[in-house]
């Protein structure tokens, strides 16, 4: 699952949410959600209402495992900005332009496939 810290400007307003590597989007979905949780008490607890689309026991879950199975960052200690899928469809979206990327709704995190429901292959 993508997530951002709080400091930074949401994206709720993004409709896809990619995943790339060596400057190719290879998955895609629909953003469903977007919702700020932090982790108590062994499961993610919302800090208000979403941002975008609905908070369900089925979404609370899957940020859940997202925070539990991530191992590189320390995400029960903090509260982040989830992006919820309708699920990764892979593509092939190459970007043949120096320089970064303009596209802001796009993240390299493998946790978006535990997210979107997706087996992370590990």
């Amino acid at each position: 699952m993508p997530y951002v810290l709080l400091n930074r400007p949401s994206r709720s307003g993004c409709r896809y949410l990619g995943i790339y590597k060596n400057r190719t989007v290879s998955l895609i979905g629909d953003i469903v959600a977007v919702i700020v949780c932090s982790y108590q008490d062994g499961k993610a607890v919302p800090q208000g209402p979403a941002e975008f689309g609905e908070i369900t026991e089925e979404r609370l879950a899957r940020i859940t495992a997202v925070i539990e199975a991530t191992s590189y960052y320390d995400l029960k200690g903090t509260t982040q900005r989830y992006f919820v899928t309708d699920g990764l469809h892979e593509t092939e979206i190459r970007k043949s332009t120096k320089g970064a990327s303009k596209a802001r709704c796009i993240s390299r995190s493998t946790s978006c496939l535990a997210l979107a429901g997706r087996e992370t292959g590990r």
